[in-house]
Protein backbone atom coordinates (compact mmCIF):
# COMPACT_ATOMS: atom_id res chain seq x y z
CA UNK A 1 0.00 0.00 0.00
CA UNK A 2 1.23 3.52 -1.16
CA UNK A 3 1.66 5.17 2.34
CA UNK A 4 -0.66 8.50 3.22
CA UNK A 5 -4.00 9.44 2.10
CA UNK A 6 -4.41 7.59 -1.02
CA UNK A 7 -6.78 4.64 -1.80
CA UNK A 8 -3.96 3.64 -4.09
CA UNK A 9 -2.26 0.14 -3.18
CA UNK A 10 0.89 -0.15 -5.73
CA UNK A 11 1.62 1.76 -9.21
CA UNK A 12 3.97 1.92 -11.78
CA UNK A 13 4.97 4.50 -13.59
CA UNK A 14 6.91 5.42 -17.20
CA UNK A 15 5.86 5.36 -20.92
CA UNK A 16 5.87 1.53 -20.45
CA UNK A 17 3.92 0.62 -17.63
CA UNK A 18 1.24 -0.42 -19.94
CA UNK A 19 3.37 -2.65 -21.80
CA UNK A 20 2.26 -6.30 -21.86
CA UNK A 21 -0.17 -5.77 -18.75
CA UNK A 22 -2.68 -7.79 -20.18
CA UNK A 23 -0.92 -10.63 -20.16
CA UNK A 24 -0.73 -10.51 -16.51
CA UNK A 25 -4.62 -9.99 -16.23
CA UNK A 26 -6.39 -13.19 -17.19
CA UNK A 27 -10.08 -12.14 -18.26
CA UNK A 28 -10.18 -8.73 -18.74
CA UNK A 29 -12.45 -5.66 -19.47
CA UNK A 30 -11.10 -2.27 -20.79
CA UNK A 31 -13.00 0.78 -19.51
CA UNK A 32 -12.17 3.41 -21.91
CA UNK A 33 -12.75 6.34 -24.94
CA UNK A 34 -11.66 6.22 -28.08
CA UNK A 35 -8.68 7.76 -28.22
CA UNK A 36 -7.08 6.84 -25.54
CA UNK A 37 -7.96 3.17 -26.67
CA UNK A 38 -6.85 3.56 -30.14
CA UNK A 39 -3.15 4.35 -28.38
CA UNK A 40 -3.38 1.63 -25.40
CA UNK A 41 -4.78 -0.97 -27.16
CA UNK A 42 -1.44 -2.03 -29.48
CA UNK A 43 0.46 -1.97 -25.99
CA UNK A 44 -1.46 -4.59 -23.77
CA UNK A 45 -0.15 -7.39 -25.26
CA UNK A 46 -3.32 -9.20 -25.27
CA UNK A 47 -7.10 -8.71 -26.03
CA UNK A 48 -9.86 -7.59 -23.44
CA UNK A 49 -12.96 -10.16 -22.98
CA UNK A 50 -14.56 -6.43 -23.50
CA UNK A 51 -13.99 -3.07 -24.61
CA UNK A 52 -16.65 -0.60 -22.59
CA UNK A 53 -16.97 2.85 -24.20
CA UNK A 54 -18.23 5.42 -21.74
CA UNK A 55 -22.02 6.60 -23.03
CA UNK A 56 -22.56 8.74 -20.16
CA UNK A 57 -22.06 8.70 -16.76
CA UNK A 58 -26.18 8.47 -15.91
CA UNK A 59 -26.59 5.71 -13.59
CA UNK A 60 -29.39 3.78 -15.76
CA UNK A 61 -26.44 3.93 -18.11
CA UNK A 62 -24.18 2.49 -16.46
CA UNK A 63 -26.16 0.03 -14.78
CA UNK A 64 -27.22 -1.54 -18.35
CA UNK A 65 -22.94 -1.79 -18.72
CA UNK A 66 -22.37 -3.99 -15.88
CA UNK A 67 -25.36 -5.80 -16.63
CA UNK A 68 -24.40 -6.12 -20.46
CA UNK A 69 -20.79 -6.81 -19.65
CA UNK A 70 -18.65 -10.65 -20.07
CA UNK A 71 -17.77 -12.18 -16.78
CA UNK A 72 -13.67 -11.34 -16.17
CA UNK A 73 -11.15 -11.56 -13.51
CA UNK A 74 -10.10 -7.06 -13.99
CA UNK A 75 -10.96 -4.16 -15.11
CA UNK A 76 -8.51 -1.98 -16.60
CA UNK A 77 -9.62 1.22 -16.58
CA UNK A 78 -8.16 3.81 -19.26
CA UNK A 79 -8.54 7.08 -19.89
CA UNK A 80 -9.58 10.02 -17.82
CA UNK A 81 -12.30 10.89 -15.28
CA UNK A 82 -15.36 9.33 -16.89
CA UNK A 83 -13.54 6.29 -18.04
CA UNK A 84 -11.84 5.62 -14.75
CA UNK A 85 -15.19 5.99 -12.92
CA UNK A 86 -16.68 3.95 -15.33
CA UNK A 87 -14.28 1.05 -14.63
CA UNK A 88 -14.42 2.20 -11.02
CA UNK A 89 -18.17 1.33 -10.87
CA UNK A 90 -18.03 -1.79 -12.85
CA UNK A 91 -15.25 -3.19 -10.40
CA UNK A 92 -16.70 -1.80 -7.52
CA UNK A 93 -20.21 -3.56 -8.44
CA UNK A 94 -18.84 -6.81 -9.57
CA UNK A 95 -16.11 -6.80 -6.45
CA UNK A 96 -13.11 -7.15 -9.22
CA UNK A 97 -9.69 -6.22 -9.34
CA UNK A 98 -9.37 -2.73 -10.76
CA UNK A 99 -6.26 -1.09 -12.75
CA UNK A 100 -6.69 2.74 -13.44
CA UNK A 101 -4.17 3.77 -16.13
CA UNK A 102 -4.84 7.34 -16.34
CA UNK A 103 -4.20 9.83 -19.17
CA UNK A 104 -5.58 13.19 -18.11
CA UNK A 105 -3.90 14.24 -14.66
CA UNK A 106 -6.34 17.30 -14.06
CA UNK A 107 -8.81 14.94 -12.45
CA UNK A 108 -8.29 12.90 -9.13
CA UNK A 109 -10.55 9.77 -10.63
CA UNK A 110 -7.79 7.77 -10.38
CA UNK A 111 -6.92 8.43 -6.77
CA UNK A 112 -10.25 8.10 -5.34
CA UNK A 113 -12.53 5.10 -4.32
CA UNK A 114 -15.41 6.82 -5.06
CA UNK A 115 -16.98 6.61 -8.97
CA UNK A 116 -18.91 9.91 -9.92
CA UNK A 117 -21.67 9.00 -11.34
CA UNK A 118 -25.18 11.22 -12.67
CA UNK A 119 -28.66 11.09 -11.25
CA UNK A 120 -30.38 13.13 -13.44
CA UNK A 121 -28.13 16.35 -13.04
CA UNK A 122 -26.60 15.32 -9.85
CA UNK A 123 -22.93 14.24 -9.53
CA UNK A 124 -22.99 11.21 -6.91
CA UNK A 125 -20.34 9.50 -5.37
CA UNK A 126 -21.15 5.68 -4.91
CA UNK A 127 -19.07 2.47 -3.83
CA UNK A 128 -15.28 2.19 -2.64
CA UNK A 129 -12.74 0.58 -4.69
CA UNK A 130 -8.96 0.71 -5.29
CA UNK A 131 -6.57 0.75 -7.94
CA UNK A 132 -4.15 -2.38 -8.22
CA UNK A 133 -1.70 -1.15 -9.65
CA UNK A 134 -2.52 2.46 -10.48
Amino acid sequence: MIEGHTNVRSSRFGAGALEGIGTELGRFIVTTMDVPWRLAQPRLGAQPVAALQVENMEVATLDRQVAAAPECDTVLAIGGGQAIDLGKYLAWKRGLRLITAPTILSVDAFVTPAAGIRRGHRVEYVGQTSPDPL
